[in-house]
């Protein structure tokens, strides 16, 4: 093989590997002022449109050296999405 078809290979290879799906949602919050309130509570409302479908949830926590615990909880709870479908309504 030439040098060109090894790079072309090689160029190939790392393009669709280096594809990921981009995440179905992705949504930040700042604590306000650095300090974490009890009465603090960010929410995020995810609209799944298809339910049978597994999604993987991933939470991405950052913090600082300057947060002494080493324990943080999560609450987390699910919905399911109600549909009425009453006769003659269109």
């Amino acid at each position: 093989m030439s040098r060109i078809s090894i790079l072309i290979a090689i160029v190939a290879v790392s393009f669709f590997s280096a594809c990921v799906p981009s995440p179905y949602y992705q949504k930040s919050v700042s604590i306000p002022n650095n300090k974490w309130n009890q009465q603090f509570r960010p929410e995020f409302v995810v609209d799944v449109e298809d339910t049978g479908v597994y999604y993987n949830m991933e939470f991405l926590i950052r913090h600082t050296n300057a947060y002494a615990y080493s324990n943080i909880w999560l609450w987390i709870y699910t919905k399911p999405r109600v549909i009425l479908l009453l006769p003659g309504v269109v």
